[in-house]
């Protein structure tokens, strides 16, 4: 008997939970979205030619590219980093800034960026969310100068070779 008494209970409870949440108006999606953290900055990566794709960036190509970041909760302490990777070198432009944002305030800097004589270069910036100096949170974005080859990537090289009876065997 008491079995059947706590199940009871707990149904009463549930249908209790539920007469209140619908009574309230609150949807369930609501819940889930309040408990999802919320990136407090967004950055960008674009060139400032508004029809520049970056496949059709050449070798020596010089690029002015918009780095532009965003505070979206509020104000923040923000730091901005440029780095340059795979050849690509500066030609004018800063690569650091750092100061306070409003919220939905955007800090854009501009560089302008010649890709590497051979390969493809990147372009990366990364946005630091900074707490009494130190950083909390930090977010970044890629710009690739240049079409990737992506050609036998990660391959290994077609070829063949003979088995124990002297038969060619492929490998792939």
């Amino acid at each position: 008997m008491s079995r059947v008494t706590n199940i009871g209970r707990t149904f009463l409870i549930a249908g209790a939970a539920v007469l209140l949440l619908c009574a309230s108006g609150a949807d369930a999606t609501d819940a889930t979205a309040k408990g999802k953290p919320m990136i407090p900055v967004q950055v960008s990566i674009e060139p400032t030619a508004a029809n520049l794709k970056a496949q059709n960036i050449k070798p020596g190509d010089v690029v002015e590219l918009r780095i532009a970041a965003r505070a979206v909760r509020g104000p923040e302490d923000m730091a901005v980093e440029i780095t340059l990777l795979d050849g690509a070198e500066l030609v004018s432009g800063d690569l650091g800034w750092s100061g306070r944002l409003s919220r939905n305030d955007v800090k854009q800097l501009v560089v302008s960026v010649r890709a590497p004589a051979k390969g493809t270069g990147r372009v990366m910036a990364n946005v630091t969310v900074l707490r009494d100096g130190q950083g909390v949170m930090a977010k970044q974005a890629v710009y690739t100068l240049g079409a990737e080859d992506l050609s036998g990537k990660g391959m290994p090289a077609r070829g063949t070779r003979k088995d124990s009876k002297g038969r060619s065997v492929v490998e792939y």
